[in-house]
């Protein structure tokens, strides 16, 4: 996580979300995945810059707590922090956009809950 912490802190755009949660049919555990997309801009001395789309997974995980919006923000929100895509103390995002599949997630949203979930 750290390798991907350093390059999503250093980009100059913005990341893109996608979340799913599902539970397993043999164990009925709820399991809760979290990637990210986002472009690294490369400069080579006299060559214009180069575009790379990057796309990794934050985390996959094992669910605890009710399945609605505020504990799966909380969720998510943590997993953000810990990747480098929300700084609290800075008060900064590079959250650009969020995919959500989970219906008690949809109703999460990452700028009017910053108050609520740091």
């Amino acid at each position: 996580m750290k390798e991907k912490k350093a390059e999503i802190e250093g980009i100059i755009g913005k990341v893109a979300i996608c979340e799913d949660m599902w539970s397993s049919p043999a164990n009925k555990m709820p399991f809760m995945g979290t990637a990210a997309a986002y472009i690294v801009v490369k400069r080579a001395k006299k060559q214009p810059p180069m575009w790379q789309l990057k796309s990794t997974i934050l985390s996959f995980r094992v669910v605890e707590g009710a399945h609605d919006g505020e504990n799966l923000g909380r969720y998510l929100f943590g997993v953000c922090r810990r990747a480098g895509i929300i700084n609290v103390e800075k008060k900064i995002s590079k959250v650009c956009g969020f995919i959500c599949t989970t219906p008690g997630m949809c109703s999460f949203d990452p700028w009017i809950s910053w108050e609520l979930l740091h």
